[in-house]
């Protein structure tokens, strides 16, 4: 059976709570009072409250699909650890033992850490900030942020000099090459895929179906690959996967009625692909 809810009731001994729950939709925490780490693990999880957790100090959400998150009431917290997701308004207030900040690519327009008098690390994803600033944070030790960078970045003053890691900017799909990605046909693919899915960047596209061939044309295509003739100008089907990595993302990947006959390791290696479909393929190598 599959768990989509969880109500966990008052439960004033619990300490950690670790979900890793695909399908968990909905979250209702009564009284979790003396909830102290939080991790999640929860793509379908469309809303928060972490009100109910006033002793929380360290929330970990790899995957989630909540676009608003408020951590305004959690005094103790240390560190909060955000995964890529659809996080568009985070809400800090009174956080004045944060020490650690991590979010991952979202879509982030204003953050005010104006109260976060004790972070130390803060890590930046790809996300839309027009500012970011830093000038109450003096006891900064590191930052790191990936390109595209904030128009506009206010560092603290500090009498050492700030580490900074710039983490370059990831591909757009519409930048693809053919050395990124040799195979015309599976690049057309992921071009097709993002235009659907309204994403822009490589590491965003999540799903991918690359279904290469109906049955007449694989008749025909069949009888040339016995007859030695060559294919790779038959625009019908993907010979060549190098490049998926690319695709970072990925959480399902369909590629059947191809012609792909290996697939090295590298080649798939996405560590959030749950589904991939290989059927009807000349596989020979795996």
């Amino acid at each position: 059976e599959v768990l989509n809810q969880l109500t966990l009731p008052t439960a004033s001994k619990l300490t950690q709570l670790q979900l890793h729950t695909p399908e968990l939709t909905a979250l209702s925490t009564i009284n979790l009072g003396s909830l102290e780490r939080l991790t999640l693990n929860t793509p379908k999880l469309a809303q928060l409250n972490t009100s109910t957790m006033p002793q929380l100090a360290e929330l970990t959400v790899s995957e989630y699909a909540f676009k608003n998150l408020d951590v305004s009431t959690l005094g103790q917290l240390k560190q909060l650890t955000l995964g890529d997701g659809t996080l568009q308004q985070l809400t800090l207030g009174n956080n004045a033992k944060l020490e650690s900040l991590t979010f991952g690519n979202g879509n982030l327009k204003t953050l005010d850490f104006a109260k976060l008098v004790n972070l130390k690390q803060l890590s930046l994803g790809r996300n839309p900030l027009k500012i970011l600033d830093l000038q109450a944070n003096r006891l900064l030790e590191s930052l790191t942020y990936s390109q595209p960078a904030p128009a506009e970045i206010r560092l603290p003053q500090l009498d050492y000099e700030l580490p900074i890691t710039i983490v370059p900017e990831a591909k757009k799909i519409a930048q693809l090459t053919a050395a990124d990605m040799p195979d015309a046909v599976l690049r057309k693919c992921v071009v097709k895929a993002a235009a659907a899915q309204s994403v822009i960047y490589a590491d965003e596209l999540t799903q991918l179906a690359c279904t290469g061939l109906d049955a007449k044309t694989r008749v025909v295509s069949m009888g040339m690959y016995i007859n030695n003739e060559s294919l790779e100008n038959y625009d019908c089907c993907i010979f060549d996967v190098k490049g998926l990595a690319l695709l970072s993302n990925l959480k399902s990947l369909d590629l059947t009625g191809n012609w792909i006959s290996q697939i090295k390791p590298d080649d798939l290696n996405l560590q959030r692909l749950r589904s991939l479909v290989l059927d009807h393929n000349a596989i020979q190598t795996l």
